[in-house]
C-alpha cells in the first residue's frame, strides 16, 4: 500500500493516526485483502437476502410521535445538554 494511498483513506475516514499507527495500517491492510481473497477461492457466497437478519417486514415505518410533557421532561432531566428543544449529543465526525 502506497503513502499516498494511506493518506486517502485518512481522509476519507477522518482518522487521525499516530506515527506508530501509520506504520501498522498497510499491513493490517493487506493482511485483511489477504483474508479476503482467501475466502473467494474457497467460495464463501453470502446471501444476500438476509444481510442484517431482518426482512422488509421486520421493519416500521420512522415516523416522530408526540410524547407526554411528563416523558419529555424525564428524557431532557437525564441528558447532559439541551438547546431549543433538542437533545445535544457528543461530535462524531470531525472536519
Amino acid at each position: 500500500m502506497s503513502e499516498i494511498n494511506l493518506e486517502n483513506i485518512k481522509a476519507l475516514s477522518k482518522l487521525s493516526l499516530t506515527k506508530e499507527e501509520e506504520k501498522a495500517i498497510p499491513e493490517q491492510i493487506d493482511s485483511i485483502l489477504a483474508y479476503v481473497d482467501k475466502l473467494q477461492e474457497v467460495g464463501a457466497e453470502i446471501e444476500h437476502d438476509h444481510q442484517n437478519g431482518l426482512s422488509s417486514s421486520d421493519l416500521r415505518e420512522d415516523v416522530a410521535v408526540e410524547t407526554s410533557p411528563e416523558v419529555r421532561d424525564r428524557l431532557f432531566a437525564n441528558m447532559p445538554r439541551s438547546e431549543g428543544g433538542y437533545l445535544e449529543v457528543p461530535e462524531v465526525f470531525s472536519e
